[in-house]
């Protein structure tokens, strides 16, 4: 899983990886910049274990989480972790 949670200086083209769970046909990934998941950055839905993008800001706390949807309807949020882009 990547980044880690509470892991600061991080380039601001951010890799975000996460492991497989069971029986996930889709992954909804959500970037914020509240730990509250209410000011979304970024979102992206993926069949795959991974997604990267530009964070707006460099030097800024953000947020993010990953939903498993399942073919039978079954949705399972993450834990919401935290890392700190490095300064400009």
């Amino acid at each position: 899983v990547a980044p880690l949670n509470g892991e600061a200086d991080v380039s601001t083209t951010i890799l975000l990886e996460w492991e497989e769970a069971t029986n996930a046909s889709l992954y909804q990934v959500d970037v914020a910049g509240d730990s509250a998941m209410s000011d979304i950055v970024f979102s992206d839905s993926t069949q795959q274990l991974s997604t990267s993008f530009v964070a707006p800001f460099a030097g800024r706390s953000y947020f993010w989480q990953v939903t498993t949807r399942s073919a039978g309807g079954l949705n399972t949020v993450s834990e919401t972790w935290s890392f700190e882009t490095g300064a400009a």
